[in-house]
């Protein structure tokens, strides 16, 4: 399975914000 470079950055960046969201939470 071929997955763009964007695509798969965009994915990064979605799972790390994610994370970091969370995190903020209390």
């Amino acid at each position: 399975m071929v997955i763009s470079s964007d695509l798969c950055h965009q994915i990064v960046k979605s799972i790390k914000f994610g994370l970091i969201s969370s995190e903020m939470e209390p």
